[in-house]
């Protein structure tokens, strides 16, 4: 036992030792010591043990320097006979507005390095896939703004860790989705409606729809409806959160209750450990 011990750690002793030498060749031959990088991009820092999961497309080639994502000269794009469109960040801020003119346009900051944006027929594309620690703390927000009045069949928006603002959304079909991001939207009028938190916020000053779906995990979902209470019927389930539709609180693990059936409006409402908040522009 203890000759065999005895040669482990002569083993051990060896393998070190090489692996320094290794080590101090390959700084001296120009390697970092805090990051490994390809084609000019950290893949993965020693320090925080971050894989950048956004920039293994980019490296995953050796040859020629990658491609820049976003169109536009002047990173001010125009679209036009938009009829669908899909909104999908992983950090930074968009900001949605109204403008007076009669097409569709995209602001995009130069700090945006990593950002698709086009049409596809009638279908428009805006996505990016920056890391917080690339884009820093002070960056411009993107910028979409959309004529007033204008309608989309469908706005999907979906926020991983950033911030999205807007006026007003109008669409057969609006769905926000945040992951660990915030929403915040003074008006929605749209026919069907879905919202989903994961460990975000959501916030919704008004919204006029015929049909909802609302679903949260660990996160907080406010949303103030048109009407009177007594307009939807809702059925709620809930976990270990809890559900407030005007003055009512709904919470016990695993409940599962229908109110005011038989109203014209419908809303599906689904809990888990966060919390939905429902309140109504006309109160009883």
């Amino acid at each position: 036992m203890k000759k065999g011990w005895k040669a482990g750690w002569i083993i051990a002793g060896v393998v070190a030792v090489t692996g320094g030498m290794f080590c101090i060749a390959g700084v001296a031959l120009g390697g970092r010591t805090d990051t490994i990088e390809f084609n000019g991009e950290h893949v993965f820092d020693f320090f925080s043990g971050e894989l950048f999961e956004d920039d293994l497309s980019e490296v995953a080639s050796p040859y020629g320097a990658p491609e820049e994502q976003y169109t536009g000269s002047e990173r001010e794009n125009l679209f036009t006979d938009v009829k669908r469109m899909e909104v999908e960040i992983s950090v930074g801020e968009i900001i949605v507005e109204e403008t007076d003119g009669a097409e569709i346009q995209v602001t995009i900051p130069e700090d945006f390095r990593k950002i698709q944006c086009y049409q596809d027929g009638e279908k428009l594309t805006i996505e990016n896939t920056e890391r917080k620690s690339k884009l820093g703390k002070s960056v411009e927000p993107v910028v979409i703004g959309i004529p007033k009045g204008y309608r989309l069949e469908s706005f999907q928006c979906e926020i991983a860790a950033g911030e999205f603002t807007a006026d007003k959304l109008r669409g057969g079909h609006v769905e926000i989705s945040a992951g660990a991001g915030d929403v915040t939207i003074e008006k929605v009028d749209a026919t069907t409606m879905t919202l989903e938190a994961g460990a975000g916020e959501i916030d919704i000053m008004e919204a006029v729809v015929s049909e909802g779906e609302i679903e949260c995990g660990m996160g907080e979902i406010y949303l103030t409806l048109a009407g009177e209470e007594t307009d939807y019927e809702c059925f709620t389930e809930c976990g270990m959160g809890s559900v407030w539709i005007g003055d009512e609180e709904y919470t016990a693990l695993g409940s599962e209750k229908r109110i005011h059936p038989g109203a014209e409006k419908k809303l599906a409402i689904e809990c888990g450990a966060g919390e939905i908040t429902i309140d109504f522009s006309e109160q009883e």
